[in-house]
C-alpha cells in the first residue's frame, strides 16, 4: 500500500512538472490558439522557403514570417485572446509599443541580440478581430532603421 501511494505521488508530481514545462504562454502559443479558430487566416513562410527566396531576391535577414488573423469573433473569444496577450511571457522582449483601451489592445515586441533584431512580434486586438505578425531573422538595427525611415517618409509606398 505504501509503495502504491508513493508511486502515485511520484506520477502526479511528474505530470504536474511536465504540464509546467510544456505549458506555453508566448507569441507562438497565441498564434497556435488563433489558428484553431474557424475563421482564421494564416500565412507561414518558414526558414526553408526563405532560404530558397534569398537565392532570387534579398530577404534582408528574414528567416521566418508568420501572419495569423481571425475576424468576426465574439466578445468571449476576444476577451480570451486579450487576456492571453496581456499575460504573455514577454520577459525576453523589449516592448516597443503597448496600448490598451476598453476594446482595443496593441503590443509591439522586439527581441534584440548582439546588435541584431532576432524577432519582432506585433499583436493587435480590436472589437471583433485579432491579428498577429511574427518576424524572425537576423536584421541589423541599421537596416531596420533604414526600412522604418523609408516607409515613414512615404518614399517606398505601402
Amino acid at each position: 500500500m505504501k509503495k502504491t501511494s508513493i508511486l502515485l505521488a511520484l506520477i502526479s508530481a511528474m505530470t504536474l512538472f511536465a504540464q509546467g514545462v510544456y505549458a506555453r504562454n508566448d507569441v507562438r502559443a497565441l498564434a497556435d490558439d488563433l489558428r484553431k479558430e474557424n475563421n482564421a487566416t494564416s500565412l507561414h513562410i518558414g526558414r526553408f522557403a526563405m532560404t530558397i527566396a534569398s537565392m532570387f531576391t534579398g530577404t534582408g535577414g528574414l528567416r521566418c514570417l508568420d501572419i495569423v488573423t481571425a475576424d468576426n469573433l465574439d466578445e468571449n473569444k476576444i476577451a480570451r485572446f486579450m487576456e492571453h496577450a496581456r499575460l504573455m511571457d514577454d520577459s525576453h522582449y523589449q516592448a516597443q509599443i503597448r496600448c490598451n483601451s476598453d476594446n482595443e489592445y496593441c503590443k509591439v515586441l522586439m527581441h534584440v541580440e548582439e546588435g541584431y533584431v532576432r524577432e519582432l512580434a506585433i499583436i493587435a486586438i480590436d472589437n471583433d478581430e485579432v491579428a498577429l505578425v511574427q518576424i524572425k531573422g537576423r536584421i541589423s538595427l541599421d537596416d531596420a532603421n533604414d526600412i522604418a525611415k523609408d516607409y515613414a517618409d512615404g518614399s517606398r509606398g505601402v
